[in-house]
């Protein structure tokens, strides 16, 4: 803000002084050919702002940690996102994972990357599809998963399967989840959501029901979110400006087993 603030201020002088020729008594020519170089270097400033990929990406808000997708790629991924790939900037999991002691590693519902079908296992209790078209994701009921399986692959598209939190800025009833997990039971919590044609990763920064963490993304305007796997699959990571990986969740002990992952990667 205050590097445009002076931009405005010294683009006042400049004109000003182009405007009224008699005004060169003020102000000599190296005093105006140096504003001019000011100016110049403020442009530069304020376009490599614009620019970069990790300042002013994450912030605070109404005990939500929001991570803003605007200047990244969206991608999902089958395979573990490497950690010293400069290129991804956050990866948390996306789909549940179910219990290995059943499948192992098997991706609960729908998973597709990049038009390959990973996981069949279709899933009619998961409320919620997000598919990703040209790195950017769309929040949707699922209302026909096969239909949007196939368009998925036929687009060379992402898709995966998870509870639809908020559609169209209202709360979606979720009775599997709400009844397995209990309303009165407090974890973290995160999802994928839209506000204002804007995508976000948001992480509470306490302990939520699954009822107060969807009234909590309605005080925050979301219009469209879907949950991501937390529990004990929570654990995941992103990158300071120096590319500091700073770990995220909690109760990790499953981290190990996670199955599917989803990342915001430098474009």
């Amino acid at each position: 803000m205050k590097i445009v603030i002076s931009f405005f201020i010294l683009l006042f002088f400049v004109s000003c002084n182009s405007d009224n020729k008699k005004s060169k008594n003020d102000i000599s020519d190296s005093d105006f050919s140096n504003l001019k170089t000011e100016v110049n270097n403020l442009k530069d400033e304020i376009q490599n702002l614009k620019k970069s990929k990790s300042k002013f990406w994450i912030y605070y808000q109404n005990d939500l940690i929001f991570f803003d997708s605007s200047n990244f790629a969206i991608k999902l991924f089958s395979k573990r996102p490497d950690k010293q790939n400069n290129q991804f900037v956050i990866s948390i999991p996306a789909a549940f994972t179910d219990d290995p002691k059943k499948n192992s590693n098997l991706i609960d519902g729908y998973f597709i990357e990049n038009g390959n079908l990973i996981s069949n296992d279709m899933n009619t209790y998961l409320s919620g599809v997000c598919i990703i078209s040209k790195n950017r994701p769309i929040i949707i009921p699922s209302l026909n998963l096969k239909q949007a399986r196939n368009t998925a692959v036929e687009s060379k598209s992402s898709l995966f399967q998870q509870f639809l939190l908020l559609y169209n800025h209202k709360r979606i009833s979720n009775l599997e989840f709400e009844n397995k997990d209990s309303s009165k039971r407090k974890l973290l919590r995160r999802a994928l959501v839209e506000i204002d044609n804007q995508v976000f990763i948001v992480e509470s920064k306490g302990q939520h029901s699954i009822i107060d963490f969807q009234n909590l993304l309605v005080s925050n305007k979301v219009k469209n979110a879907i949950y991501l796997d937390m529990g004990t699959y929570s654990e995941g990571w992103y990158k300071n400006d120096d590319g500091k990986i700073n770990s995220i969740g909690e109760t990790m002990k499953n981290t190990d087993k996670q199955s599917n992952w989803i990342v915001f990667e430098k474009m």
